[in-house]
């Protein structure tokens, strides 16, 4: 029987458990964590010998800290400039709405705005993004009321929900640049983003309709400026 605290245990259920430097010179499999849990997934191990590296090297006073504007906030992050920005936003900066999926960009989990176009965010460096306008999921909209959103939730498109946040942002930035796509275009721009309970029908419906949404809205909003 586990004996170990249950606050320890929900805790690192929770984010990575960095015990100390030489965890990046350790293996996930090796590694013995404080908590008694064990390594995480293996996939993990290069992505988070970086961040500590990162750590460390802050802290020893090697490097600046980074500034980033995310959601409209200047904000200072204690990471080296080829730490991932997924591990910035979620470790760093606590916006856990940006999931960790595969760590090899190709799930679309991870997606966020950097000026506009959506990237994978475990794949971005936080160094290449300085000085650039990062959107969040949290930063989508303010009271998580954007068209899409809404949309999602009319459509009942989640199951687990894990991988939405990143299907949100990629078709946001779909309809930004073509408000009224086809179901082809859809199919296309979404291509690289998984879901592993297979709500694709569901998600191309609601993407289409948040898109005739938004357009009733701006023809709305049109008509009733002054001419």
């Amino acid at each position: 029987m586990d004996k170990t605290p249950l606050s320890q245990r929900t805790t690192c259920r929770r984010r990575v458990c960095f015990d100390s430097f030489q965890i990046a010179f350790a293996t996930a499999t090796e590694r013995d964590h404080s908590c008694g849990q064990g390594g995480p997934p293996a996939r993990w191990a290069s992505a988070i010998q970086v961040a500590a590296v990162s750590g460390f090297m802050h802290r020893q006073g090697k490097t600046p800290m980074p500034t980033l504007t995310i959601n409209g906030r200047s904000l200072s992050v204690d990471a080296a400039n080829d730490t991932p920005l997924l591990w910035a936003i979620r470790e760093q900066l606590q916006m856990t709405g940006t999931k960790f999926g595969c760590g090899a960009g190709l799930c679309g989990a991870c997606t966020v705005h950097v000026n506009g176009e959506a990237v994978r965010s475990c794949q971005t460096m936080v160094g290449d993004v300085a000085g650039k306008k990062i959107t969040t999921i949290e930063g989508l909209s303010t009271k998580g009321d954007h068209p899409l959103q809404k949309a999602w939730v009319a459509e009942q498109v989640p199951q687990c929900g894990y991988c939405q946040s990143g299907q949100i942002m990629q078709a946001a930035s779909l309809l930004a640049k073509n408000p009224n796509p086809t179901k082809e275009e859809v199919v296309a721009h979404m291509d690289g983003n998984l879901c592993r309970c297979m709500t694709y029908s569901r998600i191309q419906k609601a993407i289409m309709r948040a898109a005739s949404e938004m357009r009733t809205a701006s023809a709305t909003s049109s008509e009733r400026r002054p001419t």
